[in-house]
C-alpha cells in the first residue's frame, strides 16, 4: 500500500471519531434545551475526555425571581459529591500514618455508644450499621436551631446499629460526618481549611469549599423546587452546614473537572490509594464512590440531592471521560437525564423526551376530578380544589400540586410523575393513575 493509501484510510478511520465529538455538543445542547424549556433543568453540564472540553453550557438562573443567569463561574451545592473529598482526605491521612483504616471509631469518638464496634473502614464504605441522622425525625424537627457536629451526633449516638459492622450494606450520612469529625480532631483544623489545604488549594479549585447559608458570593446559586405555590420556588435555608462531611460542599462545573483529573494523577492519592477507594465493595460501593459497569464501561460516580440542587459527576476511567452534572432545581431528573448525557457521549441511543406544556383549565373542568380514591384498600388519595389549583392529599405525605397539560392528564412537578383521569360516563372522574415512567398505579374513585 502506498503512502497516499496510507493517509486516506487513516482519514476514513479518524472522521467517525471526530463526527462522533462533533455530535456530542449538539446532541446534549437539545437534550438539555429541551429540559430546560419545559422547567426541569437549570444548571451547568460539562464533558470531558483526556482533560479536553467536549461540551460545556449553563442553562437557567441561579436566581429565578431576579433573572440572573447561570454561567461557567457559577456556585451550585453539590450534596453527598462531598463523600468523594472527605474519603481522599481520610486515605490521605492514612497515607502519612495519621490513622488505620482499620481502627476503632472509639479511639476518636470515646463517648460513642458502639464505637468498638465500628471501623474508620465501615464509616467509609456504609457497613457500620449507623443510622442516617437525615433520617432521624429529631434532627428534621430541630437542625436549624443546632450549631455543631455534637448536636447532630447526637440525634443517633443512642440508636442501636441496623446490622452487624460490616455485614451488609446501609447508604448513611451518618458515616461520612462522622469522618469528618475525625478527621478535623486528628489535624486540629476545620473541614473548610483541612479541605483547602490538603485538597482545593493544592488543585487550584477556587471556587470549592464548605458553604453556609450566610455565605457571600456573587455566583452562589440559590436553589429552587416545586411547591403548592410555584414550579420555582427559591427553597428555604437548612444550616447547610450542619452536614458537613456528609454533604456541605458547593463546587463548579470548572473546579470539579479539576478534581476529576486528580484521579488520574498523584498530586492528591497514591496509585495505592486509588486502587482502594475504586474498588467495589458491598453493594459496589467503594470508598466514596459508586462502581458501576455499564455496557462493559467502568464509571466511577458519586449524586448528590439536597433542597433545591441535585448534582452527578461520573468518571470512565478507561477513555479518561467524564460528565459533570449540576443543578438548582431539585425537581429537575436527574437520572434520566445524565443517562441520556451517557449514551450521548458513547454514541449510543437515547431518547429526547416529549415536550409537555401546560394548560389551562376551566374550574367546571377541574372539580370534575374531585373526590376520594383509593388504591386496593392500603392507600387513599384526596383531590382537591384550593385556590383555584388542582391538589393531592395523601396522609402523611406532601400535598402536592396536579399541573394539567392534555386530555385529563396532568403533571406534578413536586415529584416527578404523571396522573391520568379517566371518566365515566356521568363526565366525572371514575379513577386515576400515577406514572412514573416505568409503572403505573390506579386508585379507583370512591362513591
Amino acid at each position: 500500500m502506498n503512502n497516499m493509501h496510507k493517509n486516506l484510510l487513516l482519514i476514513f478511520l479518524i472522521i467517525p471519531t471526530l463526527l462522533k465529538a462533533q455530535n456530542i455538543p449538539v446532541q446534549a445542547d437539545s437534550l438539555l434545551t429541551n429540559y430546560f424549556r419545559q422547567g426541569l433543568f437549570s444548571g451547568n453540564v460539562s464533558i470531558i475526555k483526556k482533560g479536553k472540553i467536549l461540551f460545556s453550557k449553563s442553562y437557567g438562573y441561579s436566581n429565578a425571581k431576579t433573572r440572573i443567569p447561570n454561567d461557567k463561574e457559577t456556585q451550585f451545592r453539590i450534596g453527598s459529591i462531598t463523600k468523594t473529598f472527605i474519603a481522599a482526605l481520610i486515605l490521605r491521612l492514612h497515607e502519612r500514618g495519621k490513622l488505620s483504616l482499620n481502627e476503632k471509631v472509639s479511639k476518636y469518638l470515646p463517648n460513642y455508644h458502639y464505637g468498638d464496634s465500628v471501623t474508620i473502614w465501615n464509616l467509609l464504605n456504609h457497613t457500620s450499621g449507623i443510622k442516617s441522622f437525615t433520617s432521624i425525625e429529631k434532627f428534621q424537627k430541630e437542625k436549624m436551631e443546632m450549631t455543631s457536629t455534637s448536636e447532630v451526633m447526637s440525634t443517633f449516638a443512642q440508636i442501636p446499629l441496623l446490622f452487624s459492622p460490616g455485614s451488609n450494606f446501609q447508604y448513611s450520612n451518618s458515616n461520612y460526618l462522622l469522618l469528618a469529625y475525625i478527621a478535623e480532631k486528628i489535624t486540629k483544623k476545620n473541614l473548610s481549611q483541612l479541605l483547602r489545604d490538603e485538597i482545593t488549594q493544592p488543585l487550584g479549585m477556587k471556587n470549592t469549599g464548605i458553604d453556609s447559608d450566610g455565605r457571600k458570593s456573587d455566583n452562589k446559586a440559590l436553589g429552587h423546587e416545586a411547591s403548592l405555590l410555584s414550579d420555582h420556588d427559591i427553597s428555604p435555608n437548612n444550616n447547610i452546614g450542619l452536614l458537613s462531611g456528609a454533604g456541605a460542599m458547593y463546587s463548579t462545573a470548572e473546579d470539579l473537572l479539576r478534581w476529576e483529573r486528580a484521579m488520574y494523577g498523584n498530586t492528591i492519592l497514591s496509585d495505592s490509594s486509588k486502587s482502594i477507594m475504586f474498588r467495589p465493595y458491598l453493594k459496589n460501593y467503594g470508598l466514596g464512590w459508586q462502581v458501576s459497569q455499564n455496557n462493559s464501561r467502568l464509571s466511577y460516580a458519586h449524586s448528590g440531592s439536597i433542597d433545591g440542587f441535585k448534582s452527578n459527576i461520573q468518571l470512565f476511567p478507561q477513555t479518561e471521560t467524564a460528565i459533570i452534572f449540576l443543578s438548582n432545581y431539585f425537581n429537575t431528573p436527574g437520572p434520566e437525564i445524565c443517562a441520556a448525557l451517557e449514551a450521548i457521549t458513547f454514541n449510543e441511543p437515547f431518547q429526547i423526551p416529549t415536550e409537555r406544556r401546560a394548560i389551562t383549565l376551566p374550574q367546571e373542568q377541574l372539580a370534575a376530578y374531585i373526590g376520594n380514591y383509593d388504591f386496593q384498600g392500603k392507600l387513599e388519595m384526596s383531590i382537591v380544589i384550593e385556590n383555584g389549583r388542582l391538589l393531592s392529599k395523601i396522609k402523611g405525605q406532601p400535598t402536592v400540586s396536579l399541573n394539567p397539560i392534555g386530555d385529563h392528564k396532568f403533571y406534578v412537578p413536586m415529584n416527578g410523575v404523571y396522573i391520568q383521569f379517566k371518566m365515566s360516563t356521568s363526565k366525572n372522574a371514575a379513577s386515576l393513575q400515577i406514572m412514573d415512567g416505568k409503572r403505573g398505579l390506579e386508585f379507583i374513585r370512591k362513591e
